[in-house]
C-alpha cells in the first residue's frame, strides 16, 4: 500500500447529487465551482453498495465496511428478537464515523452536518449534525456551540424547521418552499464550516450539503406535483432543481476558497438521483396475495384501521407526523404503509424501504417467533414469493412490475450483521411507478395504486447507484480520470493521506491515483 505524506484532508459530501446532472451542467459552465475543480483535478464515477441496497451508502462509507457487516439498510430496520420494525439506534446497529478513530489516533478532526451520524459517546474533534442533512435520523447534536460563528439566529431549531418531503403530492409552491429550505439550511451550515475552518483548523474536516438531495426527491418530475398550477410545471421544477445544485456550487466555491491550496480535496456523491421507480408502497399487499394471507388475516378491527387508512388523506398523514414525536412518526408512517400489523405466525412479510422491496422470512432460531424451517422449506418459500411478485403486471399496459428478485445470501458473502439484512430484495421495473393506476396478476388478483398517475409520498425522484469523485491535490493531474473506484475506498484513502494505516475492518483500496 502506498501511503501518502502527513497533510490535510478536506471532503464535501454533496449528497444525492446525479453525476449526470453534474456532468452536463459544468460541462456547459452553470456551475462554475465545480467546473473548476473537474478541469484542476481528477474526475470520475464512484461505485456503491447503494447497488445492492440503496439506503446502505452513509453507513457503509462511515464505517468503511459493507452492509453485511454494519448491518444497516435503512433508518426504519427490522428487529428479529423483538419482532417490531424499529428506527435504527446504536445499541443494535453501532456504525461509528471512521473520523473518530483518527481522532483517537491525535488527528484533529472536523465534521459539520454529516447523515447518519450519532453524538459521540466519548471526547472528540468539532461535530454538530442533524440541522440541515438528509435523513435526519437523530438528534441535532452539538460539540461545540455554533451561535459563535452564526450570531443572526444561529441554528437553534433549524432541523424542526425544515420539512424532509412533503408525504404526498403537493402544489409547485410547497415544493420550492421545502427546496429553498434546505438551500437556506445549506447556507448555514457552509458558514459555521467557514468558521469552524477559521477557528480551529483541521486535519480532516468534512463537511455534507443535502439541498441537491431533497431537491432530487420532490422536483425531479411532474410525479410528485398536486395539481396543475396554470404554470409550465416541467420548467418550474427544473427551476428549483437547478436552484438547488446552483446553491451548492456556491457554497462549494466558499469552502474551497478557505481551503490551504496543499490540502487534498474530496467532493464526492455516495449515490445519486433518478425517476421513482419504487412499487414498494403497495408491496405488502402484493405479498398477502401471493402467500395467500391478505383476507384470512384481517379481523373485524384489522378492517376498520384499514378503512380508516383508506380514508385518511394524504396531506393530512403528512402534517399529522410532523406534530407528533419522532418514536409515534414512525408508528404512524408503519401504520400508513401497512407494516405496523404484528407479523407472527406469517411465512414472510414486507419490511419498510423507500426505494427497492424488502422480504423478511420468518426464519425459525432467527426471529423471536419464527415458523419457517431453514433448509428446504426456506428454499421453496423464497421461489415461491419471488415466482409471485414477479407475476404481477400494469393492468394498463401489461409491464411487468418486477426486473428481477434478488438473494442476500447470493449478493453477499457470510459477515457478522448480513443476517440482519432483508432475505429478498425486489428490483422494480425502471419506469416511473406512478404510471399505474391498477396492479394486476393472472393467478393472484389486483391491488389499486393509491394515487393514479402519482406517487403516494410525493417523491418523484429516488436515489441512483451512481456516485462521483472530484480529487484536487499536489500529485494530481488536471483533468485526470478516477476509474475503478468505490465508495468504500475512500475511508482507507482519507488515513493513507494522512499518513494513517487503515483500520483493518476496512475493505476498500486505498486510491493511489488521487494521492500523488
Amino acid at each position: 500500500m502506498k501511503s501518502g505524506s502527513a497533510r490535510t484532508v478536506f471532503m464535501i459530501a454533496l449528497d444525492g447529487c446525479e453525476p449526470r446532472l453534474l456532468e452536463a451542467w459544468t460541462d456547459e459552465g452553470a456551475l462554475p465551482a465545480l467546473a473548476a475543480l473537474r478541469e484542476r483535478g481528477a474526475y470520475g464515477r464512484l461505485s456503491s453498495t447503494a447497488s445492492i441496497l440503496t439506503t446502505s451508502a452513509w453507513p457503509s462509507f462511515l464505517s468503511g465496511t459493507p452492509p453485511e457487516v454494519h448491518g444497516g439498510y435503512h433508518y426504519l430496520q427490522w428487529r428479529p428478537k423483538e419482532m417490531q420494525i424499529r428506527r435504527w439506534h446504536r445499541d443494535w446497529i453501532d456504525v461509528q464515523p471512521f473520523w473518530r478513530d483518527l481522532t483517537q489516533r491525535g488527528v484533529s478532526c472536523s465534521a459539520v452536518d454529516v447523515p447518519w451520524v450519532d453524538e459521540p459517546r466519548e471526547p472528540t474533534g468539532v461535530e454538530l449534525s442533524g440541522f440541515a442533512c438528509l435523513p435526519r435520523i437523530f438528534k441535532e447534536y452539538a460539540t461545540v456551540d455554533p451561535a459563535r460563528y452564526l450570531p443572526r439566529g444561529g441554528l437553534a431549531g433549524l432541523g424542526s424547521q425544515l420539512v424532509a418531503e412533503t408525504g404526498a403530492p403537493a402544489t409547485l409552491d410547497r415544493l420550492r418552499a421545502i427546496v429553498e429550505a434546505y438551500i437556506e439550511g445549506g447556507r448555514r451550515m457552509t458558514e459555521v464550516a467557514l468558521g469552524v475552518m477559521r477557528e480551529r483548523p483541521a486535519g480532516f474536516s468534512i463537511v455534507a450539503l443535502s439541498a441537491a438531495h431533497l431537491a432530487g426527491h420532490v422536483s425531479w418530475s411532474e410525479d410528485g406535483v398536486r395539481a396543475a398550477s396554470g404554470q409550465d410545471t416541467r420548467q418550474v421544477l427544473e427551476e428549483i432543481l437547478r436552484g438547488a445544485y446552483l446553491a451548492v456550487d456556491r457554497a462549494v466555491g466558499r469552502l474551497v476558497e478557505a481551503a490551504d491550496r496543499e490540502t487534498l480535496l474530496m467532493i464526492f456523491s455516495l449515490n445519486g438521483m433518478e425517476a421513482n421507480t419504487s412499487r414498494t408502497p403497495v408491496l405488502s399487499q402484493m405479498l398477502g396475495l401471493v402467500l395467500k394471507e391478505g383476507k384470512a388475516r384481517q379481523t373485524d378491527g384489522h378492517r376498520r384501521l384499514l378503512d380508516l387508512r383508506r380514508a385518511t388523506p394524504l396531506s393530512w398523514r403528512s402534517a399529522l407526523k410532523r406534530r407528533l414525536p419522532v418514536e409515534f412518526q414512525d408508528g404512524l408512517h408503519l401504520f400508513w404503509r401497512g407494516l405496523s400489523q404484528d407479523p407472527s405466525g406469517r411465512r414472510a412479510f414486507s419490511v419498510d424501504s423507500a426505494s427497492e422491496g424488502f422480504v423478511r422470512i420468518n426464519l425459525k432460531g432467527r426471529e423471536a417467533r419464527g415458523v419457517v424451517d431453514p433448509g428446504r422449506e426456506y428454499e421453496e418459500l423464497c421461489a415461491q414469493i419471488s415466482v409471485g411478485l414477479a407475476s404481477f403486471k400494469d393492468a394498463d399496459t401489461g409491464e411487468a412490475l418486477v426486473q428481477r428478485i434478488d438473494r442476500i445470501d447470493r449478493l453477499l458473502p457470510a459477515g457478522a450483521r448480513r443476517s440482519d439484512l432483508p432475505d429478498l430484495i425486489v428490483r422494480w421495473s425502471a419506469s416511473p411507478a406512478a404510471r399505474h393506476r391498477r396492479i394486476v396478476s393472472a393467478e393472484f388478483g389486483c391491488v389499486d395504486w393509491p394515487t393514479p398517475g402519482k406517487t403516494p409520498d410525493g417523491r418523484s425522484g429516488n436515489h441512483s447507484d451512481r456516485g462521483f469523485l472530484i480529487a484536487c491535490g499536489q500529485g494530481i493531474v488536471a483533468g485526470s480520470e478516477v476509474s475503478g473506484a468505490h465508495i468504500l475506498d475512500l475511508p482507507p484513502t482519507v488515513f493513507a493521506a494522512l499518513g494513517e494505516q487503515p483500520p483493518s475492518r476496512m475493505t476498500g483500496q486505498v486510491l493511489d491515483q488521487i494521492l500523488g
